[in-house]
């Protein structure tokens, strides 16, 4: 099961499926108005050897410019590297299923001998740098699917702008927001998040991808190896702010809506929407 997670194919068949909707998502971000600065003055937005396969710069920086207001204050997004945008990550298991390692295989090579087909990663970010990387046709034959979930990908990495660099408690602490009359701060919105997802009535994962991270989500590993489960929680933080976004993501169940598949990510995300950045 834990291998079957990371097969992609599902996911672009559920956008195939759900393609209209995915297609007025996209109309609706692009309808935003967009940020306060001029979109090709974003702050400190570098853009690094661009490929022709992935989101475009103009795209990227328009969709960046409509994020709604608090996340772009949060994020500390500096630079789009292309560098790995022909590379497909693919990868390596123990035998217990557990994703253990990478292998980096050009798309025009994947996949090799004895590599699943369905089974890759996609994207990186290392929170200032986002890596965007091939989703090769055998996932799906169509181009548009594949960039609606490039685009899937793209707001996930996003997200890791605002959160990877912020993964201690002292430095969550120190970010201070406020909504309407409220006062709060990014760690006190972290912790409801692991409470959510440590309670017994743990809502549903939020996509397929999301659910790999089952058996990181337990207090024992809170207790004893709290890295692996913060890592485990930002991911469905992530997944959860895709859904957000565009209204839908790619679950099992073939929810179209985002809010009613996912309503309390759905809440908790938009609170940190609804708020400010002091």
């Amino acid at each position: 099961m834990k291998k079957g997670n990371y097969d992609l194919r599902p996911a672009l068949q559920f956008v195939a499926l759900h393609r209209e909707r995915y297609e007025t998502a996209v109309r609706e971000l692009m309808d935003r108005p967009p940020m306060r600065l001029p979109i090709y003055s974003y702050p400190g937005l570098c853009i690094l050897q661009h490929s022709g396969t992935q989101l475009h710069p103009v795209e990227i920086r328009e969709i960046v410019g409509r994020l709604p207001q608090p996340f772009r204050d949060l994020s500390l997004l500096s630079t789009i590297d292309y560098e790995h945008a022909s590379t497909v990550p693919v990868p390596i298991f123990s035998a217990d299923g557990s994703w253990i390692d990478v292998d980096f295989v050009p798309e025009a090579d994947f996949p090799r001998p004895g590599q699943h087909s369905g089974r890759i990663l996609i994207g990186r970010s290392i929170g200032d740098v986002i890596y965007p990387s091939a989703l090769p046709v055998c996932i799906h034959e169509d181009a548009r699917i594949r960039w609606l979930y490039q685009l899937h990908v793209f707001l996930h990495e996003f997200f890791h702008t605002i959160e990877f660099k912020r993964r201690s408690r002292a430095l969550r602490e120190s970010i201070r927001l406020a909504r309407n009359s409220s006062r709060f701060t990014f760690e006190q919105w972290w912790n409801r998040w692991e409470e959510l997802l440590l309670s017994e009535n743990r809502p549903l994962f939020p996509t397929r991808y999301a659910a790999t991270y089952l058996d990181s989500l337990t207090r024992e590993v809170a207790e004893k190896d709290p890295e692996k489960f913060t890592r485990a929680v930002a991911e469905q933080i992530c997944e959860s702010f895709v859904g957000y976004i565009l209204g839908i993501a790619p679950n099992d169940q073939d929810e179209a809506d985002f809010k009613q598949h996912s309503p309390a990510a759905w809440s908790l995300i938009d609170d940190l929407q609804s708020s400010t950045v002091l």
